[in-house]
């Protein structure tokens, strides 16, 4: 938290210094922001070693679909904000690993409520008189509340179960976000994507996209 905070002060503090002050949005409006984003299916190299984990899940199912945004925006000098938003997506966690003879099994697929948090900063421009592009980017905290138990059989030499054990994983990474968009009265629209290099799903660090776009409604009439 204490890296996220200095990221936080960092990105303000540089936006403060190089801020354009056109009136284009009234310095220390907060807006209340809601909306649909869509995840098309991540980008990868799949010639990376898959890790553990991996054998428990499908990776482009996970991270790919619609997600619900609600959050914050903050305008600490014209045309530039900060914002904090949650991503909420009831998605798939685990995949069946049948109950057999194998050593490892999950019993049967899980679906959970996962959560994502995306810390941002925009930089708003005029076009189209009284349209507003900008530009944004960020850091975001990707698929919170993913964990999950893993049961292992102990098998004796004649592949009989004698005992079993239990493991928890879980499929949390970090991701910068970068993006861009048109805003128009209450709403915004932007396309952009999630990078990540470490995450659980490979044992080395790896390239991983998840491309996105969404469409937001701001509630507040200011």
């Amino acid at each position: 938290m204490l890296k996220l905070s200095l990221f936080t002060f960092f990105l303000l503090f540089v936006s403060m210094l190089i801020a354009q002050k056109d009136g284009a949005f009234q310095k220390g409006r907060l807006d209340f922001n809601v909306g649909p984003e869509y995840r098309i299916t991540p980008i990868y190299t799949l010639e990376n070693l898959m890790a553990t984990e991996t054998d428990f899940t499908n990776i482009d199912k996970q991270n790919a679909g619609t997600a619900l945004n609600a959050g914050l925006e903050f305008f600490a000098v014209n045309n530039f904000s900060i914002s904090l938003t949650n991503s909420f997506r009831y998605d798939l966690v685990i995949s069946p690993i049948p109950e057999q003879s194998q050593t490892i099994n999950t019993a049967s697929a899980d679906y959970k409520i996962l959560l994502d948090y995306h810390l941002g900063l925009s930089w708003y421009f005029s076009v189209f008189n009284d349209g507003k592009a900008f530009v944004g980017a960020g850091l975001s905290l990707m698929n919170r509340n993913s964990d999950f138990t893993v049961r292992e059989n102990v098998l004796d030499g004649n592949d009989n179960v004698i005992g079993f054990s239990h493991f928890i994983y879980d499929f949390q990474f970090t991701a910068s976000k970068v993006s861009i968009g048109y805003a128009k009265g209450r709403f915004k629209f932007s396309v952009g994507t999630y990078m990540a290099k470490s995450t659980p799903y490979f044992e080395e660090s790896t390239s991983f996209i998840v491309p996105q776009f969404s469409i937001d409604y701001r509630i507040n009439k200011n």
